[in-house]
């Protein structure tokens, strides 16, 4: 199944990916009872946590484009009884979390209005929408709702667009300009998972800190209507909730927020971002000034190429194609810039084996893709930990593994 899949009108949307994203959608798979309970701890144990500081969480899980706009889908990809998101809603709510509401946003966004045909996520119409939801969840007063906020039509490739053959771009309404002028008092930027903005408005309406754990779904035109919304807005790009900046940052509001398609893996499979986070709030909260200490912090792997690279080794090794593929995938969407850097030697030297056509052509797939992804400028850095890695892979290729 491709990457990406062109539906009716040229509308473009994610493909499979490692998630295994169109099975869940089409309800061929089901989530695991094991991976829902593990979401339901998680978050409750989260909501106590937060309520036992005084403060309040909503839970935000972004329905994917294909929920809202499944009639633009081809027609050979089915539609299963139900968003896969419905499957954790409804069991947060009866434990008493407080979960937006996407009916309205998938009814409304049924006509496009709030997607472009080259992007996978919400725009800035979608934003507001969501925006307003979450205000109303956490029980911010009405009058502080964003704005007043513009919105303007401008011509980008999107996610999606930029990745097929030729790019192609398309109109997206964006935030140009919301409520009150905030500033980024401090900003980390980091390929996704660790990344951290941290942003101040003196003159916001709600003079209180909102503590945000989410990815690119809430860090774009919903981060820059939150950031002129609320006084203090800690963004940290997280694929789960994290304890320890709770009692760091102290906030009065918290969101936390994943992608549908991304609860088919439990949080305790994701990892949180404790240690980044932690360590990354508390030179926040110092004002320090050594960012390369607080970049050091933050681009510690979620997963190390290395391993991954040595695990590969060893499902090619032993015909375990299936292992092989699902770690080429994984790695292929999850390790930063940086560790992509490093991946592609790893590949290179991988490639070299004897394996399947369907894993050679996967292998080459991502291969391609890590070189997209790597920033050479950081190579020259990367080698080193590369011939450690190499090293490892060389003995295992003698039989000394």
């Amino acid at each position: 199944m491709p990457d990406i899949i062109e539906g009716q009108g040229g509308w473009l949307f994610h493909g499979q990916g490692a998630n295994r994203w169109l099975d869940y959608f089409s309800g061929e798979r089901r989530l695991a009872e094991s991976t829902l309970h593990d979401w339901i701890d998680t978050l409750s144990r989260f909501d106590q946590e937060v309520k036992r500081r005084g403060a309040r969480l909503s839970v935000w899980i972004a329905p994917e484009k294909h929920t809202v706009l499944h009639e633009l889908l081809p027609s050979n990809i089915s539609h299963g009884p139900k968003p896969l998101g419905d499957c954790l809603e409804y069991p947060l709510r009866t434990r008493g979390l407080a979960v937006l509401d996407n009916s309205h946003l998938i009814r409304q966004g049924a006509t496009g209005q709030f997607h472009s045909k080259t992007d996978s996520h919400l725009n800035g119409k979608g934003a507001v929408h969501v925006c307003c939801s979450l205000l109303t969840s956490l029980g911010v007063q009405a009058q502080h709702a964003p704005g007043p906020y513009q919105i303007a039509t401008v011509h980008a490739y999107g996610d999606l667009g930029r990745k097929v053959s030729p790019p192609r771009t398309s109109p997206i309404a964006a935030v140009c300009s919301a409520g009150q002028p905030a500033e980024v008092e401090r900003k980390v930027q980091v390929s996704n998972v660790g990344s951290v903005t941290l942003t101040r408005c003196p003159s916001a309406p709600v003079l209180e800190k909102l503590l945000v754990f989410g990815n690119s779904f809430s860090s774009g035109d919903l981060l820059q209507l939150l950031a002129s919304t609320f006084g203090e807005v800690l963004f940290i790009f997280s694929p789960a909730p994290d304890v320890p900046v709770l009692g760091e940052f102290n906030p009065r509001y918290v969101l936390f927020q994943t992608n549908e398609r991304f609860i088919s893996r439990g949080p305790s499979t994701l990892g949180g971002a404790s240690f980044r986070a932690f360590g990354l709030v508390k030179l926040l909260a110092s004002n320090s000034s050594r960012i390369s200490q607080v970049h050091e912090i933050a681009a510690r792997p979620q997963y190390s190429c290395a391993t991954i690279a040595h695990s590969l080794f060893q499902a090619i090794a032993s015909n375990q194609n299936a292992k092989a593929e699902e770690l080429i995938l994984e790695a292929a969407e999850r390790i930063s810039p940086f560790e992509a850097c490093v991946f592609v030697a790893l590949l290179q030297r991988l490639s070299a084996f004897q394996i399947g056509e369907r894993l050679r052509q996967n292998l080459d797939d991502s291969l391609a893709a890590a070189h997209r992804a790597a920033d050479y400028v950081l190579l020259s850095n990367a080698l080193q930990k590369y011939r450690s890695a190499e090293g490892r892979i060389g003995a295992l290729a003698q039989g000394d593994g």
